[in-house]
């Protein structure tokens, strides 16, 4: 029924694991409701273990605020002993992002239970499960109390064997060290067990719940959370340009001209009054900035510029007869000094 809890003893039965008794306290939170044709095969425990929810044979999937972002997670062990009969295979709790369900579904597999017959028997409930509510997430049974301080009106009630437990996806902090049906010991920092309901969490108890992972935002610059200036600017700032780091980063400024190590050699602009070698800039690339180019006879160019013609600089220019133009003016070239041009004397 919903709202009791059940001192379950089982016994690991998975391939090289038998033998090895365990003792849980498990409160009931639903029941196998109607449209379940498992419920017709009997009583059984469909214990909650996170990571282990075979979604074709269980009714948990229909609960609505599953974190998408635990996907991996929850499905990480579902096919244990299904794919394979090695009970070392098919499970990995590390797919949890959360080290709450990381523990509850690694507390669930060193059991080692692969729907083993227990035996049962109804008990109070001891305070933190008392806690938790009853119908969780949706109830299908009549006049269910929402809380459930003490469940039975005698010390121990019915007792008898269940012939299966089925593991699914509810709450890991369910169960803890149970001793005897009115003996309970309480969560204990350090007992290996995060007991988020106790109000054990990664702030309050580190050593069970794991380290509290950054927050970036809350404008703590967490060193020990390996937040930096790369990973979290908005508690860290913005990081410091570092010439020579290989990135030239505008957003602090570097240019080519603040740091060429990161963003190289500037363009050549001409004009702006520096002949840039370095650059490409020369006196015919850019006069502006170089000045012209001095004349030279022989330089192998002809610059009508500075007047260099065949007659001035045959060197560069080339002989002036033989050029098809009979330049009488400039070359002084008749039919008699360059027949070649100007053709035989009549």
């Amino acid at each position: 029924g919903c709202g009791k809890c059940w001192k379950v003893v089982g016994t690991s039965n998975a391939p090289g694991y038998e033998g090895v008794e365990t003792t849980l306290v498990l409160k009931g939170t639903n029941f196998c409701s109607d449209d379940s044709p498992l419920c017709a095969a009997g009583p059984h425990f469909d214990i909650a273990a996170p990571g282990f929810d075979v979604l074709s044979f269980s009714n948990t999937h229909k609960c609505p605020t599953r974190e998408t972002e635990e996907a991996g997670g929850f499905a990480s062990c579902s096919t244990w002993m299904i794919d394979s009969q090695n009970p070392d295979a098919n499970c990995d709790c590390s797919m949890f992002n959360s080290p709450i369900l990381q523990k509850g579904c690694q507390s669930f597999y060193d059991l080692k239970w692969d729907n083993p017959s227990v035996t049962y028997e109804e008990v109070d409930c001891p305070v933190e499960l008392s806690r938790l509510h009853c119908g969780h997430p949706y109830a299908y049974e009549g006049n269910m109390p929402e809380f459930c301080a003490s469940n039975i009106e005698q010390n121990v009630g019915p007792t008898g064997t269940y012939d299966n437990i089925h593991p699914s996806l509810m709450d890991p902090s369910m169960y803890h060290g149970y001793v005897g049906p009115h003996s309970y010991v309480g969560p204990a920092c350090g007992d290996g067990s995060c007991h988020m309901i106790d109000g054990e969490t990664c702030e309050t108890c580190e050593v069970d719940c794991g380290v509290c992972p950054p927050v970036c935002g809350d404008d703590i610059c967490d060193s020990d959370q390996e937040e930096t200036c790369s990973t979290c600017e908005a508690d860290c700032g913005a990081c410091p340009a570092v010439c020579g780091d290989d990135f030239c980063d505008i957003d602090q400024e570097e240019t080519c001209s603040t740091c060429e190590l990161d963003c190289g050699v500037c363009p050549a602009v001409c004009g702006d009054g520096v002949c840039d070698s370095d650059g490409g800039e020369t006196c015919l690339t850019c006069e502006e900035d170089c000045d012209a180019c001095p004349q030279e006879c022989g330089d192998g160019v002809c610059d009508s510029n500075v007047g260099e013609t065949c007659s001035t600089c045959a060197a560069d220019c080339g002989e002036c007869c033989g050029d098809g133009a009979c330049d009488a003016a400039e070359a002084g070239e008749t039919c008699e000094t360059c027949a070649e041009d100007c053709g035989p004397c009549s």
